[in-house]
């Protein structure tokens, strides 16, 4: 009897999620990573070591699962991954294609202050509770605990970095464009100090 497909699982358990429309990834990542964790194929991620007599079975369910995942993509998208049949090439394309950890970075620290900065609830205060801990989990994802004091500081120096990027008035969009498309995250000296040197009468701090 050939193996049961995995789209008897993917009726049951559908996955309804909002489609990948590339300004959306991180949600979408978080999603699609969950759903192949509660079907049990969080693997087709890596690259795992397959025994001999089963790679004809795991390539099946892995174009399956590709297929599946493919259709959570927005149609405007579809082209960046046509060529893509495996799910750990298609998860690197989109990893590659759309995430800069400068600019998610930034986006953490932008969406924090945005939440603390009024100082008003819009909502409850579970809902407000609720925004910042999943603030808190993407910035633990992007700087988690470090193994030395030395590269603790550092990653404080980043952090700190972003929040004078978000004050940054609109007269320094330059600056403001220039780091965030460089990856990976700068520290606060290598870009602040030469400009502030530069621009000795127009203080950047």
């Amino acid at each position: 009897m050939p193996d049961p497909s995995i789209y008897t699982n993917y009726v049951i358990v559908h996955l309804s999620i909002d489609k990948f429309d590339g300004t959306n990834y991180d949600i979408w990542a978080l999603d699609i990573k969950l759903w192949l964790k509660s079907q049990g194929y969080v693997d087709h991620f890596t690259h795992p070591n397959v025994f001999e007599n089963e790679v004809s079975r795991w390539l099946k369910i892995d174009a399956q699962l590709c297929i599946i995942i493919k259709s959570t993509i927005h149609s405007s998208l579809k082209q960046n991954f046509r060529t893509y049949e495996t799910c750990s090439k298609f998860w690197e394309q989109a990893k590659l294609l759309y995430t800069n950890d400068t600019q998610y970075l930034f986006g953490v620290c932008q969406n924090l202050l945005t939440v603390v900065a009024p100082k008003r609830l819009d909502g409850t205060m579970a809902e407000y509770l609720d925004k910042t801990h999943a603030l808190l989990h993407d910035f633990n994802e992007l700087l988690s605990p470090a193994p030395t004091p030395s590269q603790e500081l550092e990653q404080g120096s980043k952090f700190f970095m972003f929040l004078k990027l978000h004050g940054l008035p609109n007269d320094y969009s330059h600056v403001h464009d220039q780091i965030l498309e460089s990856s990976p995250c700068p520290i606060l000296l290598s870009f602040v100090l030469p400009f502030c040197v530069c621009q000795v009468n127009t203080p950047l701090i």
